[in-house]
């Protein structure tokens, strides 16, 4: 859900998506994992916290994407994977920039090494 953590929505609403979604997922009997796209600049919040949630109740594997790496320092990528492994619990944290493509093939590939192959 592009833009979930800005998105002014009343209660009830959000309460609704997060029933829908949680309901689409665990109904996806060949749905081996979720991936996370969140800017690699922002902190693991509540809104992340519940999709890790949801994976770990669905046994559902987690890969983080962290976006827009290309607007951060190497050290900074660096602390951000760091810091995203630990609070999401997963090896799986993949920086990427669609404006230079870095990152995007190594991340297709775990995906489909994994997900889709490995389903097999």
């Amino acid at each position: 859900l592009p833009g979930y953590g800005f998105t002014a929505r009343s209660n009830d609403e959000v309460v609704q998506w997060n029933k829908m979604i949680e309901n689409y997922l665990a109904q996806r009997e060949n749905l081996v994992g979720l991936v996370l796209i969140m800017d690699g600049r922002r902190e693991w919040e509540k809104e992340e916290k519940q999709i890790k949630s949801v994976a770990s109740e669905l046994e559902l594997q987690l890969a983080v994407v962290l976006s827009k790496t290309d607007k951060m320092k190497k050290n900074e990528i660096r602390a951000a994977i760091n810091q995203i492994s630990k609070s999401a619990e997963t090896q799986f944290v993949f920086p990427v920039s669609s404006q230079t493509g870095d990152g995007i093939a190594e991340t297709e590939k775990f995906i489909f090494d994994n997900w889709v192959k490995g389903a097999s």
